[in-house]
């Protein structure tokens, strides 16, 4: 009787583990994501803006 019920007692643990674990890592994968995806974007616009400036530099150099 006491090892059906510690059965029983760890599948509800097991199921709130799986209901609060799953989103969790959910959220932390697409938060990983979304970061790297950022860190990128971030990094792809700081290579223009430098891009742009020293363009603008050397033809001011130019004239």
């Amino acid at each position: 009787m006491y090892s059906e019920r510690f059965t029983m007692q760890n599948r509800t643990v097991y199921k709130l583990l799986a209901i609060f674990a799953a989103p969790t890592v959910v959220a932390f994968l697409f938060s990983l994501r979304v970061g790297i995806s950022l860190l990128l974007l971030c990094g792809l616009v700081v290579i223009m803006l430098k891009s742009l400036t020293y363009q603008i530099t050397v033809e001011d150099d130019g004239v």
